[in-house]
């Protein structure tokens, strides 16, 4: 058993990202991501990020900056993650439906660089030092030359915000070898290619790490339930029997 955990182990490229790139080049046509009528394979869904990831360069972030995403879930929000992670920022995903003044502390406290929105979304921050793109004109770059896959371990992938109910907001670091723990599909859960995963929590909640790389760095899919559809038991039922999600 000792010797087959560790050949598994071998068998898996190192970082988040090649582990992506593996199941790209192995089934490029398998559904990625399904976003209620928005369906993007493995390909797809790379030829995104990468046309994200150059329009962020092109804004001037890169490694180890941080970089704001105020957005729903969706299959743009899905890109955009894997977008910053390419260019090496880190991620810091805000709750469009949190107060204003939240949102802006934590700019302010993370030295969020730029800010990513759905759309032209004035009202995502009234004050920001740092630039403000929709995730639309990110999408009207090119994809091409692709963006090489860092070979080393990002140690900061994430910044999440506590609730701050007991005081000011406290953020949580989170690493690229937590991510990789979390989807690994030897460990705790069993992961096979093809398994669909309910997408669900809060853009700025760390649970949606689970949701996202569990399925995508083991050849699953990630399936985005809407903010609507979680209000009504039944829809959410009909998501699990539409799309067959298994977890």
């Amino acid at each position: 058993m000792m010797s087959s955990h560790k050949e598994g182990m071998v068998r898996h490229p190192a970082t988040l990202l090649s582990r992506f790139a593996e199941q790209v080049r192995r089934n490029p046509e398998a559904l990625a991501v399904i976003d209620q009528h928005v369906r993007l394979t493995y390909a797809q869904l790379a030829s995104a990020s990468e046309r994200i990831a150059r329009g962020v360069l092109a804004q001037g972030a890169g490694r180890g900056d941080p970089l704001a995403l105020c957005m729903p879930r969706g299959w743009q929000w899905v890109a955009t993650i894997m977008a910053a992670l390419k260019v090496g920022a880190v991620v810091v995903p805000l709750d469009r439906a949190s107060p204003l003044r939240r949102r802006e502390l934590m700019l302010e406290d993370g030295g969020c660089v730029g800010l990513v929105t759905l759309g032209q979304d004035s009202d995502a921050v009234s004050t920001l030092r740092g630039w403000h793109i929709s995730v639309e004109a990110l999408l009207d770059y090119p994809d091409q030359p692709p963006q090489p896959v860092p070979d080393d371990f990002a140690e900061l992938s994430f910044l999440f915000y506590t609730s701050g109910t007991t005081g000011t907001p406290k953020a949580v670091e989170v690493g690229e070898r937590g991510l990789l723990r979390l989807a690994r599909a030897d460990s705790y859960i069993e992961i096979r290619a093809g398994d669909r995963f309910g997408c669900l929590s809060n853009p700025a909640f760390d649970a949606c790490n689970f949701e996202l790389w569990a399925p995508l760095l083991n050849g699953g899919c990630c399936v985005i339930i809407a903010d609507a559809d979680l209000q009504d038991a039944r829809r959410v039922a009909g998501h699990s029997a539409g799309n067959t999600t298994g977890r």
